[in-house]
């Protein structure tokens, strides 16, 4: 495996927070979205990433453009971490196959191995500079890809063996934030939001397929949704309305929409422990939570300057995904916070939706 180690000393910062808690007790009858949210800084001059649920109980997210973090979720305590170089872009984060944290950058040119346990921090170089992954997903083959950020192209990393590859997408510009997701079929689901704006599946052998979605529709967030098919967000959908897609992992067509409104702009999107379809409204500074058993739709507000202002238009929430503790975790494009949503039903640790298909290997 080509990899390197960083120097011994990781540089790390612990903070101890204040959470801005809105509404913290219910009134009779059915709670109000505000009592279940909860907004952490990070920092004024951060913004979080991507977010995964770490073996050692903690949540870990990458802070652009240098930084690794660990959240502790029962004492609010935030640990973080220089992951090497000036402006590497870390962003994607996983925990991989053999129980480490691992983590894409856009510019560094190498994959980062975090041991939960030491903190040490490895790195894999890349094929070249810029192969630097927008997102890091374990596929169904147990190698680590990533949909490279200028170039066209999905990056394949086998920590097993060492090996990498390279296999080119079918549009012609670069795309900008390209996300990718695992989806039910075992295959990789890439978004290509800059026209001609695409939804794309790549086999673990390379093999590409396809498909059209309106040109202004801004598709965003993936995930493998709780009724066997493929989730998708369309930040504008149709004529601007922001939608929430279901596709047929087979057929590539799309099943269900379900319209979230006009201009809300929906981005980051999870499949939560409660089996509702949870995402970011980004124009409208708002998280929405969609049953897609029964269609029932319920936004939380996130406040913008970091849970200050009494509006949610400028939070700019992000990406989410399930943390540790069963709670929804969300990140902001600004002013430097996450926000903790506990789902309806109460936050159980470690829980997971069990009707989610799990791709068979391949």
């Amino acid at each position: 495996m080509a990899s390197k180690r960083s120097r011994s000393a990781v540089l790390a910062t612990v903070i101890t927070l204040t959470a801005t808690t809105f509404a913290a007790t219910a009134s009779a009858g059915p709670p109000s979205p505000e009592a279940s949210v909860t907004q952490i800084p990070v920092g004024a001059f951060r913004f979080a990433e991507r977010f995964t649920a770490g073996p050692d109980g903690g949540l870990w997210f990458t802070l652009p453009p240098a930084e690794v973090a660990r959240f502790d979720t029962e004492k609010l305590r935030l640990e973080t971490f220089w992951a090497g170089g000036l402006l590497p872009g870390t962003t994607g984060i996983t925990v991989g196959p053999d129980q480490a944290i691992w983590f894409s950058t856009l510019l560094g040119g190498y994959l980062g191995r975090i041991d939960p346990r030491t903190r040490e921090i490895t790195r894999v170089t890349l094929p070249h500079p810029l192969a630097g992954g927008h997102e890091l997903v374990v596929g169904s083959d147990g190698a680590f890809w990533y949909p490279e950020f200028v170039t066209n192209r999905v990056g394949r990393y086998d920590p097993e063996t060492g090996a990498q590859q390279e296999f080119a997408l079918p549009y012609t510009f670069p795309t900008q934030n390209p996300i990718m997701a695992a989806g039910p079929d075992g295959q990789l689901w890439v978004t290509a939001a800059t026209p001609p704006t695409r939804i794309v599946k790549i086999t673990p052998t390379g093999r590409v397929t396809e498909m059209n979605v309106p040109v202004q529709s801004v598709p965003f967030g993936l995930t493998n949704g709780p009724d066997g098919t493929m989730w998708a967000t369309l930040g504008a959908g149709d004529y601007g309305r922001g939608q929430l897609i279901s596709i047929d992992p087979d057929t590539m067509r799309i099943v269900r929409k379900f319209e979230v409104g006009f201009a809300a702009g929906p981005a980051g999107l999870t499949t939560g422990p409660d089996c509702a379809l949870w995402f970011a409204e980004i124009a409208t500074g708002r998280v929405g939570r969609l049953d897609p058993a029964t269609g029932a739709f319920t936004e939380y507000p996130m406040r913008a300057l970091g849970g200050a202002a009494p509006f949610t238009v400028g939070s700019f929430p992000g990406y989410l995904n399930t943390g540790p503790d069963g709670n929804i975790w969300v990140t902001s494009h600004l002013f430097g916070w996450i926000a903790r949503v506990t789902p309806p039903d109460g936050a159980v640790p470690g829980r997971t939706c069990a009707t989610v298909r799990s791709p068979a290997p391949n």
